[in-house]
């Protein structure tokens, strides 16, 4: 469903459609974990469940390593 690319000048990813290559947006690195920007050029139209999944999901695998560490330092830290 979704196409993630690194972006070769930053540490940014460009998510766009498998189906029809539109860019629907980026995941962008702030201040160590990664957010959802929408592409400004697509704020029209509907997001079906599957599409916010695969977002949501894409966001888990940039910030699992970043996640992990904090739960593993909040955790030893009780």
């Amino acid at each position: 469903m979704l196409l993630i690319e690194k972006n070769r000048l930053n540490d940014n990813y460009t998510i766009s459609l498998v189906s029809t290559g539109i860019i629907v947006g980026e995941f962008v690195k702030v201040d160590g974990f990664y957010y959802f920007c929408k592409n400004k050029n697509r704020t029209w139209g509907y997001w079906s469940e599957e599409f916010l999944k695969s977002l949501t999901d894409g966001l888990a695998v940039l910030n699992k390593e970043i996640n992990d560490s904090a739960e593993e330092y909040f955790h030893s830290h009780n």
